[in-house]
């Protein structure tokens, strides 16, 4: 059936991978209130990030262990979906700066701390899988903490008060 549907193991994993990165990037965008501070918006798709990698535990392990082992179009489309997650990041930390916004050394650092910061929630997701014991929440204070550090001044290194993370 797979293959009537699809044609090939890597058009099913091409097809979830549309499917399920779609959903990834409307939940992240839909996690964070627009009336709160980036800082908080930040923290709240990362938080919906790791729900959604929870909830696709098999499905996220087998594709992130594929799209690092081989290349092609499947590669191209995690590519992407990394890229349009980082876009994402990157606008919310450039939200957070109020002086020397213009400034083109800084919106370089921003670009690239965007994509350390995903290329690392990435990376610490997978851990996370692997230590169901360690809240969520927390692994989120981590990263946004690891933001703020990586940039000063960009990010309050604050963890959030629990109320202001996403909805369950």
């Amino acid at each position: 059936m797979v293959y009537a549907y699809f044609g090939s193991k890597e058009n099913l994993y091409l097809a979830y991978v549309e499917g399920a990165g779609e959903e990834l990037l409307d939940r992240m965008r839909r996690a964070g209130d627009p009336s709160h501070d980036p800082p908080v918006r930040l923290r709240a798709g990362v938080i919906e990030f790791l729900r959604f990698v929870a909830e696709r535990r098999e499905g996220w392990a087998v594709l992130y262990a594929e799209a690092t082992a081989q290349g092609g179009p499947l590669a191209g489309r995690i590519a992407g979906l990394r890229l349009r997650i980082t876009r994402i990041v990157e606008r919310l930390l450039a939200e957070t700066m109020e002086e020397d916004r213009d400034n083109p050394q800084r919106a370089v650092g921003i670009e690239g701390l965007a994509h350390g910061l995903v290329g690392a929630g990435e990376s610490l997701a997978n851990w996370w899988l692997k230590h169901p014991e360690v809240e969520p929440e927390e692994v989120t204070d981590w990263l946004v903490a690891f933001a703020g550090a990586a940039v000063p001044g960009t990010l309050d290194p604050t963890p959030s008060p629990r109320g202001l993370s996403a909805p369950d």
